[in-house]
């Protein structure tokens, strides 16, 4: 025993010494663990496209990006320092795309790309046109255009095609076979039938016998066919003064009814052959008795797919979008409505112009203002950040992980994460004019107000998606409801996930009884969340559905609004009932009617009237001032002229 005691004594001391102790040598010096290096990511994970469609890859770091395979799995071209573009061939199948860190090449993500079939090759369908006049045809192989090679089967008396697919019709009145070829693959051709011809066909394409109130507007397309004469109509209603009349709207047309119940007729009669006419009949019946009442003080202008934030000082903010209907005319400067005056001010400006974006307040002065479409055709992954103690707006240090529209932004209260934003999905374009296939993303940005800067976040949305809502619920969770998936062709969602700040996850919860997108989501006084209307597909919903965080399930409210609506705008009174505005009726019918949901009866009731037909507006519960507790409607005119018209629940 003594042995073994002067043996393990003399060990430790060995010990001791190499750790540097003793009672007069100095306080060991450790060296610090180096960091772990940063996960790398890359989005989005798994993503679908149709062959010789493309996806946009973002990784979080600098990286190179290469396909497993080689090129006969697709190609990639580098679009900056850590994004790239994936072109997928045109055999179907299952492919990989891997990004290879700069500074490390020991470090790499995967993402495994699934490509379809596709469409197939198509040009313009058959069309009429007028003798002697012109139409552009065009080639797509699987919704993408493609470069073609031109002809005309048989003969025709004095009509041409150019290489680039320009018809030039003859004198003769005839049908004639156009063909087109990929000029790539040549064996994928389709053909047109064009009819040359003089007589004039016109047609209203409108729902039959519609019924609408007066506050609301009727929208119709009068089609005119050969192509190539006068387009133009000349329109009546009756009978007699005090009809109602027919405006411009957007390229289509809307019939402002007449002020007193009945019957009407709206008719159409062609510029070109005025012996052409086509008419719709029109029942006009009486919305609610309560009118919506005017801000005390007007906008500058209307606006249509712009975003609001609310402050926490009570001041509204609204951002972004078009002044009207007609064209593209977004507006760079925002409005700021202060609540306790009523009225409306100067706000900062946009550097870069954004429909359908998404924003948020940061802070008592600041507004995060995410995506929106750049034009007609292409989404932004940028942001801005508006100051309104400056007046200014500045871009955010860094941009998202992706292209973003109809995208959703939840601002987080619990978890490592408190007071990040929550950026997630969206449609992320590119969007070729004239193809009708939209994409949309799993991805999901987190961002960080001290830092102004984004950050992929490792966790995903389970499902693409577009046009859906989020809303935080009581205990800081957020839930994620339908919304749109184009590629690979699923349409409007039913499912629905959960993200749990705390975890930093999404998961599924329960699907809603109808897929849906469009609709509106509100908490309720009991922290269940209200989902109204929205469309399924093209089927504009008048249902609606309670979701219940305690068991994660949705049920149908028995009792449905009066009339189907999407696109629509929705708010909480301060009792807790929640009021729905305007929106669309399928693709024809503009609402002026509000309808109100009251938890107690859980029932849908008619409320009251707008001053003008609203859809794609928004709807913003007023905290103070002598409007608190009442809710500021703004924007989304159904008409092409700008309108300068906000309007408060009285």
């Amino acid at each position: 025993m003594p042995l073994l005691r002067i043996f393990l004594t003399a060990l430790l001391a060995i010990v001791i010494n190499a750790c540097g102790g003793g009672s007069s040598g100095s306080s060991p010096t450790v060296a610090p663990a180096p960091a772990p290096p940063e996960i790398m990511t890359m989005s989005p994970t798994n993503p679908s496209v149709t062959a010789g469609g493309s996806v946009a890859f973002s990784a979080n770091v600098a990286a190179t990006f290469a396909v497993a395979g080689g090129d006969a799995n697709g190609t990639v071209t580098s679009t900056g320092p850590g994004n790239a573009n994936y072109t997928a061939p045109a055999t179907p199948g299952v492919y990989q795309v891997v990004a290879t860190a700069t500074a490390d090449p020991s470090r790499k993500a995967t993402a495994t790309v699934t490509v379809s079939a596709g469409s197939g090759f198509r040009i313009n369908p058959n069309l009429r046109i007028a003798p002697g006049t012109t139409t552009q045809f065009s080639a797509f192989l699987n919704d993408q255009p493609v470069t073609a090679t031109w002809s005309i089967v048989g003969t025709c008396g004095g009509c041409s095609i150019s290489s680039s697919g320009l018809f030039t019709a003859g004198s003769t009145i005839e049908s004639v076979t156009v063909r087109g070829s990929n000029a790539a693959n040549p064996a994928q051709a389709a053909t047109s039938i064009v009819t040359i011809a003089t007589e004039v066909i016109l047609t209203l394409n409108a729902p039959v016998a519609p019924s609408l109130t007066w506050a609301d507007m009727l929208t119709f397309g009068a089609i005119i066919s050969p192509e190539g004469i006068d387009r133009g109509v000349t329109w009546t209603t009756g009978p007699g003064a005090g009809s109602g009349s027919v405006i411009p709207v957007d390229y289509f047309y809307g019939y402002l009814p007449a002020p007193t119940p009945g019957a009407y007729t709206v008719t159409a009669a062609s510029t070109a052959d005025p012996t052409k006419i086509a008419s719709l009949a029109v029942q006009v019946t009486s919305p609610p008795a309560i009118a919506l009442l005017p801000t005390a003080g007007a906008p500058a202008s209307m606006r249509y797919d712009h975003a609001a934030a609310a402050m926490p000082d009570g001041r509204i903010v609204l951002v972004g979008g078009l002044q009207d209907r007609q064209g593209y005319n977004p507006l760079l400067a925002s409005e700021v409505f202060t609540p306790v005056a009523g009225t409306f001010s100067a706000g900062p400006v946009l550097a870069l112009e954004r429909v359908r974006p998404e924003a948020i307040a940061l802070d008592a002065n600041r507004v995060l203002v995410a995506g929106g479409q750049q034009d007609y055709q292409t989404a932004r992954n940028t942001a801005e950040l508006l100051d309104l103690s400056t007046g200014t707006a500045a871009a955010a240090a860094n941009a998202m992980s992706a292209l973003r529209i109809h995208h959703g932004m939840a601002r987080l209260s619990t978890g490592p994460n408190s007071g990040k934003v929550l950026v997630m999905g969206g449609f992320n374009g590119p969007i070729p004019y004239g193809v009708p296939t939209w994409r949309a993303t799993d991805s999901v940005d987190l961002f960080d107000p001290a830092t102004n800067m984004f950050a992929p976040s490792p966790a995903m949305l389970n499902t693409a998606r577009g046009l859906f809502t989020a809303t935080p619920l009581a205990d800081g969770r957020v839930l994620i409801v339908g919304g749109f998936e184009p590629d690979p062709g699923a349409g409007a969602l039913a499912s629905a996930e959960i993200y749990d700040p705390v975890a930093g996850t999404f998961r599924f919860t329960g699907s809603m009884t109808v897929a849906r997108y469009g609709h509106t989501a509100t908490r309720l006084p009991d922290g269940k969340v209200l989902i109204v209307g929205g469309d399924r597909d093209a089927a504009t919903q008048s249902s609606a559905e309670i979701y219940d965080p305690a068991t994660g399930t949705f049920s149908t409210v028995a009792s449905p609004l009066a009339v189907t609506r999407s696109y629509h705008s929705a708010a909480a009174l301060a009792d807790g009932r929640v009021l729905v505005f305007g929106g669309e009726s399928g693709e024809f019918l503009v609402r002026g009617t509000v309808e109100s949901y009251d938890p107690a009866t859980q029932a849908f009731s008619m409320f009251g009237r707008m001053a003008t037909a609203r859809v794609r507006a928004t709807a913003t519960a007023v905290t103070v001032g002598p409007s608190a507790g009442k809710i500021l409607v703004f924007g989304g005119g159904a008409r092409n002229t700008p309108q300068t018209a906000a309007e408060l629940t009285p």
